[in-house]
């Protein structure tokens, strides 16, 4: 399940109306969700409706994926579909009577307090907790009541400050805590409550610093992120509900969106020492032909077969594995975590680099080409989750298809793409060179024809006797009534007598150590905790049972380990015996176990790993000879877009995602879904964490909307394999800055010693053009036009050491820039001090009117032979694109340019051809010689337009439009025209400013 666990109570009835009338299915502590008649909005108005509730809806919920920032090794795994631990926010008159600051407690007043805020939030009698206990081992408090404790404690003894609020997240034992309180929390007033797993902190406001600066004022906080979901958020949980009291929700599908390379380095590449490993899992010579190829080109790599603790980069190749089989997938991503843990010291310090390469098509399994190689695709949610945790470190995925390339040519291929695929986070690159971004869009659902679930159907689903899969399929069992067979472990044996009247997990905790009191071998409070809590699961499969019954679906339960492939080929033997063929197999069944990459183990990871992936091909091996028509995978966005602490989960989810693809691609006729889920109301989501999901504008997704919304997939046409759905208006921006970098040699770009206007070689304008450009197109997904505004040379870049050791440059990027708050403002700098060039770029509108670009009025021959020989222009053969200069007069200028191919350049990547960029600016050079008698240099343009990206071919027609003059400069436009009339790029306000002597 997407991180998910419900709440749970003794199986009371709670009607969840459809127009076949109220059905039972178990209640929830957390306030009812009233579903209205009309529907709601999902993506570009896709409906997913409850019709004529009249009832409150069941609030069966998705708890969000979390993550706690470290707790002990040794905690189990926890089943993410287990019962609500949660209890809900305390009377004021208990925790807020008295605000007092731990400078006023003495550390016996702390750990009375402490034990007793344990005491009223988990059901333990005061008696039998003492200061020494671990919170997760011997009490089992998991992430978010240790989040619900810490809040409790604040509102007692005053507010906490961030960094202290973070270390009270990683203490073990109630005494760390009091110890910790006693020397770091001060009055109460101003400080922001203990941060909650897995929610982003608020947004700044306008008075608020600018993200960088903020980030830079705080070098670490107590939130960890998921996902941002716009939205105003107001009012908690359904604050962005409509009129009409539902929540919008956004479906979003993946598309590849072929895109040139930027021509810049991955950021981080060039600082230091970087480690290329993954050799272990491959068993090929790739990851020393990478390590050999980087190093020639002035990067310091190494092949290494374990990445020492403490690197500072790491390439980690080994989703090239040969094979791509689920064994050898899983070596692979175990791989994969030893090295992300042995960067994450060196990391979580700021800085660094973080690559994984995978094959799996090319194009992350999206077409199902390369289906034996979808189990290898979970690298790619290391990588994302990798991103979260390591805000100031580059992480990119890249996804190389092999095809009939030889490792040459693949280790080319991935050399190529570090070295000028600049900030692009996901890539796939086809082993026809096709190169294309991962892409999230809006995906409206196509609707089905006749429904493919009915009454002679049998439904196989794991995970489906608890939480979010239960709300599902109680959900389609109102509409279509199929056969549904529940696959779990929990045991649904009747419970103890005399513990009805306890309908929570505290209640039902303290009852149990009431009775627990004279029992000294069962009185352990992680017991008692672990009985509750089973308790309560068992309670939830027969309420689910009893559901589905009342909804017209015949049900059964069995109970077993999915993972095992032979216990469920037998349990479904039976199935057959009695039912006939499975139909439909829907796997929800999921564990978390969140941690940090750095502490995440590979013990810790493997149960994780195993219920979702192994739990996937043992069903798909057990049903390989039944008439499947429906395959539906609960998946997370966690899988999709990170998140920190969920490393193994978001691997885990992402092989589902890549299975589905490729199941779907085999199985044409069969409906095949993964959906991604955001977060769900409910369950785990108490009041006081719904509450800061709604400061940090996190929708969450109601209920009864969101089994609707599952009921409608697989209503649905079939074809489109991989869905998120999301509450809202879906993801924002994952980050606020970008980073790239360029090395300049004579090397990389040998043609720069041709552009020396004073013997030694500078930068030029075109090529910083280009590098802007390019950069921008990793935030601004648009294959229409790109817009550069307000260029500024601040200062030229002299190139000294270009036949040296060359020169490292960074491009720095920021999202909001003055006047575009979609744009991105751009900096070029050197190896040290401030910038040297500056941009807005952003995207534009249309093309212009060709008819502007007419030949300028009196035009007349130059007066020397050829351009390049009169003085005015400097460059050196390797810069010589004007190829016929038709002629210049004060009104312009009109001559043919040639492209970057045409003269040899190197390279070829970016939106521009700044070859032919620079053919025009200097054919406005010739321009402001005819007008100001003297020679000039471009020093800043107002605005450029690309209206299509990429290389020219051969040459084209370029044209001058003057339109100012004055003492010490003049101002003009430019374009370059296609050969059917068409403008392929545009200039305006090119300012030249009189050349120094």
């Amino acid at each position: 399940v997407p991180g998910a666990v419900p709440n749970v109570t003794a199986p009371a009835a709670l009607p969840l109306a459809r127009s076949g009338g109220p059905l039972d299915v178990p209640a929830a502590v957390a306030p009812p969700v009233t579903a209205p008649t009309p529907a709601a909005v999902v993506g570009a108005a896709t409906p997913y409706s409850v019709p004529e509730a009249s009832a409150p809806a069941a609030s069966h919920a998705v708890r969000p994926s979390v993550s706690e920032p470290a707790p002990p090794p040794e905690a189990p795994a926890r089943d993410a579909s287990a019962p609500d631990r949660s209890v809900s926010e305390p009377a004021p008159s208990e925790l807020s009577s008295a605000e007092l600051s731990s400078s006023e407690l003495s550390s016996s007043e702390l750990e009375e307090l402490l034990l007793s805020v344990v005491a009223d939030l988990t059901g333990y009698p005061t008696a039998m907790l003492h200061v020494d206990m671990d919170l997760e081992a011997d009490l089992g408090v998991d992430s978010i009541k240790r989040v619900e404790i810490l809040s409790a404690v604040r509102r007692r003894v005053g507010d906490v400050a961030v960094g202290d609020a973070g270390r009270l997240g990683k203490l073990r034992t109630l005494r760390e805590i009091t110890t910790a309180l006693a020397s770091g929390a001060r009055v109460a007033g101003s400080a922001p409550e203990p941060g909650v797993p897995g929610v982003p902190a608020p947004r700044a406001d306008a008075s608020e610093p600018s993200p960088a600066k903020a980030r830079e004022a705080a070098p670490f906080s107590t939130t960890v992120d998921v996902p941002a979901v716009r939205g105003d958020g107001s009012g908690g949980s359904d604050g962005d509900a409509g009129a009409d009291g539902w929540t919008p929700l956004t479906r979003l599908v993946p598309r590849m969106v072929e895109s040139p390379a930027s021509g810049l380095a991955t950021a981080g590449l060039l600082d230091g020492p970087v480690v290329v490993s993954g050799e272990d899992v491959t068993g090929c010579p790739v990851v020393g032909l990478v390590a050999r190829k980087l190093a020639e080109r002035g990067v310091d790599a190494t092949a290494v077969a374990e990445v020492p603790e403490g690197a500072r980069g790491v390439i980690h190749l080994g989703g090239l594995s040969a094979s791509g089989t689920p064994d050898e997938a899983r070596e692979v991503h175990r791989s994969a975590l030893r090295a992300a843990r042995a960067l994450a010291p060196r990391a979580a310090g700021g800085g660094g680099l973080f690559v994984t390469v995978q094959d799996t098509g090319g194009d992350f399994g999206l077409g199902g080409h390369a289906p034996g190689r979808a189990w290898l695709g979970g690298t790619a949610g290391l990588a994302r989750t990798a991103a979260k945790e390591w805000p100031d470190v580059q992480v990119r995925v890249l996804d190389c298809e092999r095809g009939g390339r030889d490792d040459e040519e693949v280790a080319n291929a991935i050399v190529c793409e570090l070295l000028e695929g600049g900030a692009d986070t996901e890539v796939g690159l086809r082993a026809d060179g096709t190169r294309a971004l991962l892409r999230m869009v809006p995906g409206p659902l196509t609707p089905g024809g006749a429904p493919r679930i009915g009454e002679n159907s049998v439904i196989v689903a794991t995970g489906g006797a608890r939480g979010v899969t239960a709300a599902a399929l109680l959900d389609l069992a109102r509409t279509h009534r199929p056969r549904i067979v529940l696959l779990g472990r929990t045991e649904a044996a009747a419970e103890p007598a005399g513990l009805a009247s306890a309908t929570d997990e505290r209640a039902l905790t303290r009852l149990l150590a009431e009775r627990a009191r004279d029992d000294a071998e069962g009185s352990s409070p992680a017991r008692i905790a672990e009985e509750a809590r089973r308790i309560l699961a068992a309670r939830e499969v027969r309420a689910t049972l009893a559901g589905l019954e009342a909804a017209g679906s015949p049900a059964r339960y069995v109970r077993v380990d999915v993972r095992d492939a032979d216990a469920l080929t037998a349990a479904l033997c039976e199935v057959r015996a009695t039912w006939g063929p499975v139909t439909g197999i829907v796997h929800g069944a999921g564990v978390l176990a969140d941690k940090r990459i750095a502490d995440k183990t590979d013990e810790q990871a493997e149960p994780v790993m195993a219920t979702k992936v192994d739990g996937l091909r043992a069903l798909l091996t057990a049903t390989a000879d039944d008439p499947l028509d429906t395959i539906l995978l609960f998946s997370s966005v966690a899988a999709v877009f990170g998140n920190a602490g969920q490393s193994d989960y978001a691997m885990a989810n992402e092989v589902l995602q890549q299975v589905a693809s490729a199941e779907q691609a085999r199985r044409p006729d069969c409906l095949v879904r993964c959906v991604a889920w955001g977060p769900w109301q409910g369950g785990m989501v108490t009041p006081a964490l719904a509450a800061h999901f709604g400061r940090s504008r996190v929708p969450l997704i109601p209920p009864a909307q969101g089994a609707a919304a599952c009921t409608a997939e697989l209503d649905g046409a079939a074809g489109e394999a991989r869905v998120v759905l999301t509450a809202g208006d879906g993801p924002a921006a994952a980050d606020e800055r970008l980073r790239a970098q360029v090395l300049v040699s004579s090397d990389t770009l040998p043609q720069l010693a041709d552009h020396a206007p004073a013997g030694v070689p500078v930068l030029p304008v075109a090529l910083v053009l280009n590098w802007f450009a390019g950069a921008a197109a990793a935030w601004l997904p648009t294959e229409g036009p790109l817009v550069l505004r307000d260029l500024r040379v601040y200062r030229k870049y002299d190139l000294p050491e270009l036949e040296g050791v060359g020169h490292r440059l960074t491009v720095l990027g920021s999202r909001g820039a003055p006047g575009s708050p979609a744009g991105l403002e751009a900096e070029l700098r050197g190896e040290e001090g401030p910038a040297h060039f500056r941009a807005v770029v952003d995207t534009g509108d249309g093309a212009p009117d060709r008819s502007s670009w007419d030949t300028p009025a009196g035009l007349k021959p130059l007066d020397v032979a050829a351009p390049y020989h009169g003085g005015v222009l400097f460059h050196g053969p390797r810069f010589h694109a004007l190829r016929e200069v038709r002629g210049v007069s004060e009104h312009g200028a009109e001559a043919t340019v040639a492209g970057l191919r045409s003269l040899g350049w190197p390279g070829g990547h970016g939106p521009l051809d700044p070859a032919a960029v620079d053919g025009a600016l200097q054919l406005a050079l010739l321009w402001g010689e005819k007008v100001l008698g003297t020679a000039t240099l471009p020093m800043a343009v107002a605005e450029c337009g690309v209206y299509r990206r990429g290389p020219v071919d051969d040459a084209v027609r370029c044209v001058v439009r003057g339109r100012k003059a004055h003492d010490t400069g003049a101002r003009c436009d430019a374009a370059l025209i296609g050969p059917d009339g068409s403008v392929l790029l545009e200039l305006t306000g090119v300012e030249l400013v009189s050349r120094p002597s």
